[in-house]
């Protein structure tokens, strides 16, 4: 549940978003209608590979800490 928290607040506040040219929709893909979309928001290091790959991280360290409890 921890790690999926952490994956929620992260994806929410923090992920690339894009937004389409020719739909005006926010998207995460790259290219939405066949075109290159617009980055608006977020870092871009940090798409939905790299947030699933930080909620499974902490969701790992906290095991790690329940189990030396």
């Amino acid at each position: 549940m921890i790690g999926m928290f952490f994956d929620s607040i992260l994806g929410s506040l923090f992920q690339i978003r894009y937004q389409c040219e020719v739909c005006g929709k926010l998207t995460e893909k790259i290219v939405h209608c066949h075109v290159p979309c617009k980055r608006v928001e977020g870092p871009r290091f940090l798409d939905n590979n790299a947030v699933n790959f930080f909620g499974n991280l902490m969701a790992a360290a906290a095991a790690y800490l329940l189990y030396s409890i």
